[in-house]
């Protein structure tokens, strides 16, 4: 994900931008840049910076604002598309916890300890997309101040693909647990930036949903997979578990290339 805004003031030719991705040592430049998928990456000598003081990894997973002087030679659209990156200062650093699906569901019909309702598994205004084999996600809980929380997203291969109303789905399924908690009363709004190694899943998704349209004559290159996430939305007294879901689409031709 990268986006752009741009400025103009008193000669001054720069862009402000945000991008989420995963950052890696360039072996060529010697550079730490952050890998954004299917666009250029992002070089921000603040990273190395970063790296050496323990606030960033290589390998680690982030969401960046920056600012970009496009009067710089480096950034000259030649120059960007022949060395693959953009030159830019770093604004704004968050990191995103990173974390490994399981293959295995988890029960759906039983309350984990210490779990908690997730108000919003993907909320529209806030950190969302892919790279480098990550789908990136921000969640929403309501929490007493002070306690952490831990994520867990889980699916059942066998039974990855329901089909409803003859479309089919590709299901995940997202809970919420507290990893320590704390003796403050306030109530407050909590958001989770997490990062999970989805690429195995979404490629895989992408193969079923090809080859279903494919059988039906109905594959074209813009088409499209649906991905569910289902998350508890709240837990009754009685232990009864309440779900709700949430839906993006996904390009197959961006995980199984034509």
């Amino acid at each position: 994900m990268h986006g752009l805004t741009s400025c103009l003031e008193k000669g001054k030719d720069e862009s402000t931008g945000y991008a989420l991705g995963v950052l890696n040592l360039d072996e060529g430049t010697g550079f730490y840049m952050l890998n954004v998928q299917d666009t250029f990456a992002v070089y921000c000598p603040e990273f190395k910076d970063k790296v050496v003081q323990d606030e960033m990894e290589a390998g680690g997973c982030y969401y960046v604002v920056y600012v970009k002087d496009n009067t710089l030679p480096e950034n000259a659209p030649h120059l960007v598309r022949t060395n693959g990156y953009i030159t830019a200062s770093l604004a704004e650093c968050n990191a995103a916890v990173k974390y490994d699906p399981s293959e295995s569901l988890i029960d759906t019909s039983a309350v984990q300890a210490y779990e908690i309702p997730v108000l919003d598994a993907k909320p529209s205004d806030r950190v969302f997309g892919y790279s480098d084999g990550y789908l990136f996600m921000t969640h929403r809980i309501i929490s007493p101040e002070g306690f952490t929380f831990d994520w867990s997203l889980s699916y059942d291969e066998e039974t990855m693909m329901p089909t409803v109303d003859n479309k089919n789905y590709y299901d995940l399924f997202l809970r919420a647990t507290i990893a320590g908690s704390s003796n403050q009363t306030d109530i407050v709004e909590h958001f989770s930036f997490n990062a999970y190694r989805l690429g195995k899943y979404l490629t895989e998704a992408a193969k079923k949903e090809k080859e279903y349209l494919m059988l039906n004559s109905a594959y074209q290159a813009s088409s499209t997979f649906t991905v569910r996430i289902h998350f508890v939305s709240a837990i009754e007294e009685d232990g009864t578990i309440i779900w709700k879901n949430v839906e993006f689409p996904a390009k197959i031709a961006y995980f199984v290339p034509d």
